[in-house]
């Protein structure tokens, strides 16, 4: 696969649109509301909410058929195809396999453990480092049912004493292909992987599933250094890194970056996910409250820096938005003279409630830009790899309304 003009398609569509995705809503407002075209959000403005639902959740767009709206949220789900499928062959392992395991990790156990088999034979690899592995569910099964000495890193010590007594537990017999290592591998220079024992090497298959922010660069790193035999990893959580912005790691991207801030990486963690009819109507409660927040601090106490209110208990946004208002303004110690009747009075006012709607409206487009963001974080990832002589592909590992996270970057040498 040439990923590499991948990247650079993706790149130029997403310059393109850089005022949408790289700001939030109600960052830099009402500035941001001017990226977005009148003619799109005046045609979701005459859709129903059951209506709205379906574009949002990606499986019914006829209400904008043949319109300049549907072709730009199409360009956005073109990029999927480059992601080829995977099916992956049925594990036979016994129901105390997935002792204690929830149904979300079984479900990415089910589909992981058969290629790791599968690479095992093809790459005559020795041993798996599993990285970030919690209490070992992935290690226990390799070295308990497949014969294959695993390791599982983590930074939590209880996690890892946990994994082991259930190694021992449940194979007693194959025990001693399972250990354990407490050490964070975000903070351990890559040169010191090996200090405690010589885990990464050229017969080492490395996995790292769900690999939060910069994590999983690293790990890309790490295997290139060491010159493993192959790693699969699953990029997660890309707002969480130690930089404001995403840091490129090939050297086509080095060379033409596109500068992805900390809310366009927060898009790209978050809006490729199922979203139920109740999901969506949630939402739009959530964002109600919040974008009318916003315009209260904004119009009715002039505060027009934006300031960050943070999150609260879901219940607050169902309890009246007077009650949560008054208790954001009293969290941040913001003086104000308003009374329950004259910030919900306010509040459902005929022109706030179409100001509120209108932004949630722009904020329904800007989401579909986040798999287009997503996918040039792992093609910039993927061409790193290629560029350093591994065979590379991206799959889609996980059924996305169960593991949304769900595209591998399989790398083997």
């Amino acid at each position: 696969m040439d990923y590499k003009s991948t990247l650079h398609e993706i790149k130029d569509f997403l310059d393109s649109y850089e005022g949408i995705w790289n700001k939030e809503i109600i960052y830099n407002y009402p500035q941001t509301l001017d990226a977005y075209d009148h003619q799109h959000l005046d045609l979701l403005d005459r859709l129903t909410h059951d209506q709205l639902w379906k574009i949002d959740a990606r499986f019914d767009f006829s209400p904008i058929k043949d319109t300049p709206l549907l072709s730009l949220i199409e360009k956005t789900m073109s990029f999927n195809q480059i992601i080829s499928p995977y099916h992956p062959t049925k594990l036979d392992l016994p129901l105390l396999a997935f002792t204690r395991i929830k149904d979300k990790k079984h479900h990415e156990l089910d589909n992981l453990i058969p290629l790791i088999v599968e690479q095992k034979k093809h790459l005559n690899f020795q041993s798996v480092v599993d990285i970030g592995g919690g209490v070992g569910h992935l290690s226990r099964i390799l070295g308990g049912y497949f014969n294959t000495p695993s390791a599982c890193i983590d930074i939590n010590q209880e996690f890892l004493r946990q994994g082991e007594i259930n190694s021992k537990r449940l194979h007693p017999q194959n025990a001693h292909n399972i250990s354990f290592y407490n050490f964070d591998i975000k903070k351990t220079p890559t040169q010191d992987f090996n200090n405690i024992k010589n885990l990464f090497n050229q017969n080492t298959f490395m996995v790292g599933l769900h690999s939060c922010g910069q994590l999983s660069s690293k790990l890309l790193q790490a295997a290139v250094y060491y010159q493993v035999k192959g790693i699969i990893n699953f990029g997660c959580c890309y707002f969480k890194y130690d930089q404001p912005q995403y840091e490129q790691l090939s050297k086509a991207a080095k060379s033409n970056p596109l500068l992805i801030n900390e809310q366009g990486l927060t898009l790209a963690t978050r809006a490729h996910t199922y979203i139920s009819k109740q999901d969506y109507y949630n939402k739009y409660q959530v964002k109600s409250y919040r974008f009318g927040l916003h315009l209260l601090l904004y119009e009715m106490l002039g505060k027009k820096a934006f300031i960050t209110m943070g999150d609260c208990p879901i219940r607050d946004y169902f309890n009246g938005f007077s009650a949560y208002a008054l208790k954001k303004l009293k969290e941040h110690q913001i003086t104000h003279r308003l009374t329950h009747q004259k910030i919900d009075d306010y509040f459902h006012s005929v022109s706030i409630q179409k100001q509120i709607k209108r932004m949630f409206l722009c904020n329904l487009i800007r989401w579909f830009f986040g798999r287009p963001l997503e996918l040039y974080i792992l093609v910039d990832r993927a061409v790193f790899m290629q560029e350093n002589s591994y065979h590379t592909t991206l799959s889609h590992y996980f059924d996305d309304k169960i593991s949304p996270r769900n595209v591998g970057l399989l790398g083997t040498a």
